[in-house]
């Protein structure tokens, strides 16, 4: 097949129209990556400040209402929930969020109101998936008589909330 300048001369408007098509959606592509980034690095840094938050509160409040020693947690990322047993239903998604506690006690009641305050405090149900208690040495000179820590524990909460909750 030969093309002739008269069919190059017919071309050229659709080549053009073609080329130019094929610059903006390049562009196109281009600029909604950009976006996307733009809205991940947002969405991050959402989630680090709603979680600062919520261990501020946390702290704060118990820590404070209980005279407890010493908290340290961790919150992790929500999830969907994947407990066995449990099937997802079209009305509501559940989602978990894993809470690791370590905090130093009196005695283990002070874990036990804790974990009280917690459940009360927030909205979302607490599930205790693991806690180990266990003894802490004594430094203390003896006939000291300040309170101290006896006990040390570990524990795994999942806080398990509902989210897109919709009508039956």
């Amino acid at each position: 097949m030969n093309v002739t300048r008269d069919d190059l001369k017919r071309l050229r408007v659709p080549l053009s129209a073609a080329i130019i098509l094929l610059v903006l959606g390049g562009s196109s592509l281009v600029a909604s990556g950009y976006y996307l980034d733009e809205a991940r690095t947002a969405q991050n840094a959402t989630r680090l400040t709603r979680v600062a938050a919520q261990e501020r509160v946390l702290r704060a409040r118990i820590k404070n209402d209980r005279k407890l020693f010493e908290i340290r947690y961790n919150f992790d990322a929500q999830r969907p929930l994947d407990y066995p047993g449990m099937v997802p239903t079209s009305a509501a998604d559940f989602v978990v969020s894993r809470l690791k506690l370590d905090m130093l006690l009196l005695h283990e009641g002070d874990l036990l109101n804790f974990l009280a305050d917690l459940q009360s405090g927030i909205k979302a149900h607490v599930s205790v998936r693991s806690c180990v208690v266990s003894r802490v040495e004594r430094g203390a000179a003896p006939g000291a008589t300040s309170l101290q820590p006896r006990l040390r524990a570990e524990c795994q909460v999942d806080l398990i909330s509902v989210r897109g909750l919709r009508p039956a």
